[in-house]
């Protein structure tokens, strides 16, 4: 799996650094300024890659009341999928990534996958 989420950054990356020089050459031929400074290059520099371990969050705060997993109205439950993703984010940018709980009750609480 890792070679092919390995493989996967290369082609996305290179495509989206592509991309950018696209734009830059399109915006220099017609004299046009950016609205933006692109920051993808720099922003790479300064990632520290596999840092740590996707863990999972033993709770969730949302408008300062504390949820913690109990298995019935807090639950982590997230797909293999998700995993892969956060795992990968983490490869790629590196830093702390936490898989967060589902909140059941009380309705109305929703919460992020990371």
């Amino acid at each position: 799996m890792l070679k092919k989420a390995s493989k996967l950054k290369e082609i996305y990356f290179s495509l989206n650094i592509q991309m950018f020089a696209q734009r830059k050459s399109w915006i220099e031929k017609n004299n046009t300024s950016l609205s933006y400074n692109d920051v993808t290059t720099e922003w790479l520099k300064n990632t520290n890659p596999n840092s740590h371990k996707v863990l999972d969050a033993k709770y969730f705060v949302f408008k300062k009341n504390k949820y913690i997993v109990d298995g019935i109205n807090v639950i982590l439950d997230y797909s293999k999928k998700e995993k892969e993703v956060a795992e990968w984010l983490e490869s790629i940018f590196g830093g702390k990534i936490y898989m967060v709980p589902r909140v059941n009750k009380p309705e109305g609480v929703q919460t992020a996958d990371y």
